[in-house]
């Protein structure tokens, strides 16, 4: 059994996975760095005030950024279901 074609779709399935994920997780480690060296400046010790911040970040990225990534996903799954026929052979 050849399993280069499987491995070739698994390989695009992940990069495109980490593709749409990128933006967001870019997102959230800069405002974490960002509120963090600013609780560091000001010698503030409550770990929890990075919460608030990072999640309003996180749902600003989604709202702009959600109809690219679900056309992303979307046009992925739909090139995945096409490439199982050929997978069958």
């Amino acid at each position: 059994m050849n399993t280069t074609p499987i491995i070739d779709v698994f390989q695009h399935f992940f990069y495109d996975a980490f593709q749409i994920l990128l933006p967001v997780a870019i997102v959230s480690t800069v405002v974490v760095v960002i509120i963090s060296v600013i609780m560091a400046m000001m010698q503030i010790q409550e770990q929890t005030l990075t919460f608030l911040p990072k999640m309003a970040s996180i749902v600003i990225v989604l709202f702009v950024l959600g109809p690219w990534m679900f056309a992303e996903l979307t046009e992925s799954i739909t090139d995945l279901f096409n490439q199982i026929p050929l997978l069958v052979k």
